[in-house]
């Protein structure tokens, strides 16, 4: 029996589909690919819904080898939030990543910081500034990063302009100083992606005023009836999610690392 998913790995899909990956469904694994950028990580993985199940992670590994031949670093998505995971020896030697998806059932409420401004980006000056401010903060340096960020910006803004979501900018003059999108399907639950601030104006309010902004938009434009966000655990992000109040639901779990060590 397939274990539900988790908030975090649920509206990833959802912003997944939304974005041009492919993800099929084949029991207790999903197979996620995004062909269109081979280089994202997190877009080209197997999501395995059933982890005490040995003969399920045999299967997990065979489906993630004759997917993406050649990868030499595995990645499991782990579709429960269990308090106790027991897992396979050879499986428990990657490494178990968790993030936390936290969600608001009414938008954030925070001011535009004074002599700023909050609207969506508008036009190829726009994107690009929002793909460098990325870059920056990703320190994303070597070619392979910046191929990945720039098939990453130009899947977000076709789902933009398909009208699945919406990409805001916090602009001081005509510098953009901080960005997120938000997305939906039609459902309950818009997701937050990819909050930027630029290093030189952080503490500023820059980040929660986009929070606003985005948050009431999904409301209004897309129906959304809770916003859903993801953050690393005791992280200043996560702090600041919940004084906008944003409250924990669940643990986003993965699991990565060289596929040899998985019979070492």
């Amino acid at each position: 029996m397939t274990a539900p998913l988790s908030l975090g790995h649920r509206t990833d899909l959802m912003v997944l589909r939304l974005t041009g990956s492919e993800i099929t469904e084949l029991g207790p694994l999903t197979l996620v690919r995004t062909p269109d950028n081979p280089a994202y990580r997190w877009g080209n993985f197997v999501l395995v819904n059933h982890l005490s199940d040995g003969p399920v992670w045999i299967r997990a590994e065979e489906l993630f080898r004759g997917a993406f031949p050649g990868e030499t670093t595995v990645r499991f998505g782990l579709a429960p939030s269990p308090a106790v995971i027991v897992l396979p020896g050879h499986i428990a030697r990657l490494q178990l990543e968790g993030d936390v998806a936290l969600a608001s059932g009414a938008p954030p409420s925070a001011p535009v910081p004074d002599g700023m401004s909050v609207r969506p980006l508008a036009g190829d000056d726009d994107w690009a500034a929002a793909q460098e401010l990325q870059r920056v903060n990703n320190a994303y340096e070597d070619d392979d990063d910046v191929a990945f960020l720039t098939r990453q910006v130009a899947a977000y803004r076709a789902a933009v302009e398909r009208g699945s979501g919406r990409w805001f900018g916090a602009f001081a003059g005509n510098a953009l100083v901080g960005g997120l999108g938000v997305f939906s399907d039609g459902g309950p639950d818009a997701r937050y992606q990819s909050v930027d601030t630029h290093p030189d104006w952080r503490g500023r309010g820059v980040a929660s005023a986009l929070l606003a902004a985005a948050g009431r938009w999904a409301f209004d434009a897309l129906g959304a009836q809770r916003l859903v966000i993801v953050a690393e655990r005791d992280s200043a992000a996560m702090r600041l999610y919940e004084r906008l109040g944003f409250a924990e639901v669940d643990v986003q779990l993965r699991l990565s690392g060289p596929l040899s060590a998985l019979h070492a």
